[in-house]
C-alpha cells in the first residue's frame, strides 16, 4: 500500500481498496451475530445505547431503528460499536445472554481489526503529510471511531437502500457487506457500482471532514454514495442486505448538517 496508489485510486473512483486483516467468511460470521441479536425483543434492544459525549447528535452507541421518512428512503436497523461499548454495557450484555454475548465478541474484534486497518492507511499518508496519523489515534482521549452493523429491511428490486450522500466525519472503511448495490462516485453524476472486491480487503473513503485534519488532503475528494437493492433475492426473512462500516472523524464536534451531506458537489 503506497501513497501514489491511494491518492490515484481516490482520484479516479473515489476510494480505495485497502488491506483488512479479517477474512469474508469471518465478517459473515459476525454480521450473521448481529442479525441475531436483532431476533432480542425490541425492549432488550433499546437498553444498549449511550452517548458518548450527551450534547452531541452523532455520538450515539449501541442500537438504532430508522424508519422511513418522507424524503427518506433508509430503512433499517443499525449498531454503533464504540471503545467504550465494552465496559459500558458489560453487565447488560452479560444480563441478556448468549446473542448479545456472541454479537459483542465478534464486535470487539472488527474493531480492533478496523482501527488497526485505518490506522496502517494513515501511516502511509503521514509520509507525505505528517503529523496526520496522530490526529486521529489521540493518546489521551477516545478517538471518535465508531464501528456500524446495518441491517436493511427488503424494498424490492431497484429500490434505494440508502440515498445518495457524503458521510459527514473524516473517513469511512465499507469492510463487508452481504450483496451487491454499493456505487461510489465524486457526487450523484459520475457515481458507479463498486464492482467484487477480494477476501480481507476494505473500502477506503475520504468523508467531507478529511480536509480538515490537514489543507494538504485537499485532493482527497469525499466520496459521494447509495445503496441499491440489486433484485429481488433478500438475505433472509425481512433483510434485504447487510453491512459492516467504520467512521473515523477528527473530532466528537461535528458541525455539519442533513442537508450538506445530502447535496452533491459539482
Amino acid at each position: 500500500m503506497e501513497y501514489e496508489t491511494i491518492l490515484s485510486d481516490i482520484k479516479k473512483r473515489n476510494f480505495a481498496e485497502v488491506p483488512f486483516k479479517m477474512t469474508s467468511v469471518e465478517l459473515t460470521e459476525a454480521a450473521e451475530a448481529y442479525i441475531d441479536f436483532l431476533t432480542l425483543p425490541l425492549e432488550t434492544k433499546k437498553l444498549f445505547h449511550f452517548k458518548v459525549d450527551p450534547g452531541s447528535k452523532r455520538t450515539d452507541v449501541g442500537y438504532r431503528r430508522r424508519h422511513e421518512e418522507i424524503g427518506n428512503a433508509d430503512n433499517k436497523e443499525f449498531f454503533h460499536y464504540h471503545e467504550l461499548a465494552k465496559t459500558r454495557f458489560k453487565d447488560l450484555v452479560k444480563l441478556t445472554g448468549p446473542k448479545a454475548e456472541k454479537f459483542f465478541n465478534y464486535a470487539e474484534n472488527v474493531f480492533r481489526a478496523a482501527s488497526s486497518a485505518l490506522s496502517d492507511i494513515l501511516r502511509v499518508i503521514d509520509e507525505k503529510v505528517p503529523g496526520v496519523h496522530d490526529k486521529l489515534f489521540l493518546s489521551e482521549t477516545f478517538p471518535s471511531f465508531y464501528l456500524r452493523f446495518l441491517k436493511y429491511d427488503v424494498r424490492g428490486s431497484g429500490n434505494f437502500l440508502a440515498t445518495g450522500h457524503y458521510d459527514t466525519g473524516g473517513m469511512t472503511l465499507a469492510i463487508a457487506e452481504s450483496a451487491p448495490g454499493l456505487r461510489i462516485g465524486k457526487n450523484d453524476l459520475d457515481i458507479k457500482e463498486v464492482p467484487p472486491r477480494q477476501s480481507g480487503t476494505a473500502l477506503f473513503m475520504p468523508a467531507l471532514r478529511f480536509i480538515e485534519i490537514d489543507p494538504a488532503l485537499c485532493e482527497f475528494t469525499p466520496a459521494w454514495h447509495d445503496v441499491i437493492q440489486k433484485s429481488a433475492d433478500v438475505y433472509s426473512n425481512g433483510v434485504a442486505r447487510w453491512a459492516i462500516v467504520f467512521f473515523a472523524d477528527p473530532s466528537s464536534i461535528n458541525r455539519l448538517s442533513s442537508k450538506e451531506a445530502h447535496t452533491p458537489k459539482r
